[in-house]
């Protein structure tokens, strides 16, 4: 049953709090944590098996969130989970930010903060590589909110933020690297009225976390991009065109000025509405999950010059609405949020070849319409 909770803690500052957790050095088991934001207003918990990839709900899920989950994202010490959430079915209402402290010994969650965005319809976060910046996409207000992340997990506005964005920004990514923010835009039915999506990108200043717009951004990518991710490196940003049938295009970054440019034989097909885009960690394959199927789209990079080729079995079967794709640190199990059949769907990945085959049991219940999954590897300290 999921709990009521109101917004708290709405202004918060980052001076004299850390995170009060103790943990004593060696004494706890390594695991593995799967998160699963529901839009009914809730955050499912497992433990996974890394021998099998077997989910196992943590006893006191699920836990509650506001109003509208939408996205999921967790801190690089893995000792945070975030969840954005939208203010309303039609992500037209403020939106806010719940964070969550990880129990390093059972992968329960705890609510540590929450708050405002300062912008309507927070529909997606992403944290830099350092840790120390976060940034929501505000759907309904097209503007980026900026924060700086005390020790505790809180989050503190960035002097200038909200940033200003393209029209209906669905998504919001940071290079590996700490130098750039890519922001999809124009990932709405209202988007018929512009001629094309596009992809704004930001130079991110790295003392202060501020956004200042790259010469000639936005760049117009696809129709409807809906999601945006950079490889691993850094050199390539792949896009989910949300149509039908769908595209992935494929941009190399200029590693000086951000700009983009399109990769040689970019776009590649999808299956119906992609919805959700991802890189795994060992940089070899993407995963695009199709909303208007029950299917993954899979393919393997070149990484020398950012090419993407569809993997032989692909788009992969999977529940109803696939919604998001999570990959585990090793690259073993793959878990998709089927946003229609309020479930994960659990995969093995071929280590040579990037395909999906069923786990035994594959099926692992969530709350009502699961819209975002974040795989966590939590390691004794």
């Amino acid at each position: 049953m999921t709990r009521a909770f109101g917004l708290v803690c709405i202004a918060i500052s980052c001076v004299g709090i850390g995170f009060t957790g103790s943990i004593a050095e060696g004494t706890i088991d390594p695991l593995t944590a799967v998160y699963v934001a529901n839009k009914e207003g809730s955050v499912s918990a497992f433990t996974m098996s890394r021998a099998t990839g077997a989910l196992t709900a943590v006893l006191d899920s699920p836990y509650p969130a506001g109003t509208s989950p939408q996205w999921i994202a967790v801190d690089p010490t893995n000792t945070f989970v975030y969840v954005t959430n939208c203010g309303s079915d039609t992500c037209d209402r403020a939106g806010s930010v719940f964070v969550y402290a990880i129990d390093q010994a059972t992968g329960g969650l705890s609510i540590s903060s929450a708050r405002f965005t300062d912008g309507r319809g927070s529909i997606f976060m992403s944290i830099d590589p350092s840790g120390r910046f976060a940034y929501v996409a505000n759907h309904g207000s097209n503007t980026i909110s900026a924060f700086s992340i005390c020790g505790s997990g809180a989050l503190t506005p960035i002097p200038g933020s909200p940033f200003p964005a393209g029209p209906f920004p669905a998504s919001v990514a940071v290079d590996p690297n700490g130098q750039f923010v890519y922001v999809a835009n124009c990932a709405s039915l209202f988007c018929a009225e512009v001629p094309s999506g596009s992809v704004s990108v930001f130079r991110m200043d790295a003392t202060s976390g501020g956004l200042t717009p790259v010469a000639r951004s936005p760049f117009a990518v696809a129709q409807r991009p809906i999601a945006a991710v950079p490889d691993v490196t850094g050199q390539f940003l792949y896009v989910a065109d949300s149509v039908s049938p769908g595209r992935v295009h494929g941009l190399s970054v200029d590693p000086d000025t951000g700009a983009l440019s399109p990769v040689a034989g970019s776009p590649w097909p999808a299956d119906f509405f992609p919805r959700s885009i991802m890189v795994d960690p060992s940089n070899r394959f993407v995963y695009v999950a199709n909303i208007g199927s029950t299917t993954v789209s899979a393919y393997t990079i070149d990484v020398a010059t950012g090419a993407l080729q569809p993997i032989s079995g692909s788009p992969f079967s999977g529940g109803r609405g696939p919604d998001a794709v999570a990959v585990d640190g090793s690259s073993q199990y793959a878990y998709v949020a089927n946003f229609n059949s309020a479930n994960l769907s659990g995969y093995r990945i071929d280590d040579a070849t990037g395909s999906f085959t069923p786990l035994v049991p594959s099926v692992f219940p969530t709350g009502v319409t699961p819209t975002g999954v974040v795989v966590v590897n939590i390691s004794p300290r």
